[in-house]
């Protein structure tokens, strides 16, 4: 038996764009006035636009660009005056980048309504284009983990690759608890290897022993020397659980001898849990399996 009290949050989402907003933060985390919030577990993030067309992503934050001269977005030439062969860095902290030759093509993450063999649109993706010694990412909100020390994060992700790849490409699934980023997962476009897709599939990883932090941000980085050797990479579906923490684990048993109990009594075990359990718990007495 057991007393649970949750509450689940489903967020929607409005528009990467940056709009020239002003960029502060506490620790490392990256956080963008007027558009980060501070969210509550379970975080699930299914890039819905439940709230209307335009709505899907107005708390997840990644710097967009315009053109080589704009005022407008989100990126500024290293040295000016800015042209199609310069170096580009965006107004977050840290800064995304990249390097411009002989091209205005740019791409970044964005949502996008029509992935492949993929029913929920629309998703979060990151497509080709000219950039090179690129770093761009996507960041979530912030994420209160107080009173969770163990978390599971999980996302599905497709990777579209082209085959003619002649460099090896990245995407990097990061996470800040306010100092440092740190690297959970890495995917690779490998050259010498041969890029291959990656299917539409769940991922996961686990974080432990957080049990004096309290806020977490999760990030997806592309990176890499030239982005035209890939053709997209596609996210969905990000969802993070604080594993259940058992605050009160009680035994009893009959009634006729609550403190003990003999062979074939009926014995009850009460467990009071923080948040809701993934599955019935498992009970091991003299070692086999109750």
């Amino acid at each position: 038996m057991r007393n649970i009290a949750a509450t689940f949050f489903i967020l929607s989402f409005n528009s990467f764009v940056l709009s020239q907003v002003t960029d502060s933060h506490g620790g490392d985390f990256v956080v963008v006035t007027g558009m980060t919030t501070y969210e509550s577990l379970p975080f699930i993030e299914t890039f819905s636009d439940e709230d209307g067309p335009g709505q899907e992503f107005n708390t997840w934050v990644s710097a967009q660009w315009t053109s080589a001269t704009s005022t407008t977005d989100d990126y500024d030439c290293v040295d000016s005056p800015c042209t199609n062969n310069d170096e580009y860095e965006s107004l977050l902290t840290p800064p995304d980048s990249f390097r411009l030759q002989d091209s205005p093509s740019v791409n970044v993450w964005e949502y996008y309504n029509s992935a492949p063999n993929w029913p929920a649109d629309p998703v979060a993706y990151f497509a080709y284009s000219q950039i090179r010694d690129y770093s761009t990412s996507m960041y979530s909100p912030l994420i209160n983990i107080s009173g969770f020390p163990d978390l599971k994060i999980t996302f599905d992700m497709h990777f579209d690759a082209w085959s003619g790849t002649t460099t090896n490409e990245y995407l990097y699934i990061e996470y800040c608890t306010g100092s440092g980023w740190e690297n959970a997962l890495t995917f690779l476009a490998d050259a010498d290897l041969g890029a291959v897709d990656i299917p539409w599939g769940n991922n996961s990883f686990f974080l432990t022993d957080q049990r004096d932090l309290d806020t977490l941000q999760i990030r997806f980085r592309t990176a890499g020397t030239y982005s035209y050797n890939i053709n997209e990479w596609y996210i969905d579906n990000v969802k993070v659980y604080g594993a259940p923490v058992l605050n009160t684990v009680s035994i009893s048993g009959p009634a006729e001898n609550p403190g003990g109990a003999i062979n074939d009594d009926v014995v009850t075990i009460t467990m009071v849990s923080n948040t809701d359990l993934i599955a019935a718990p498992t009970v091991i007495m003299n070692g086999e399996f109750a």
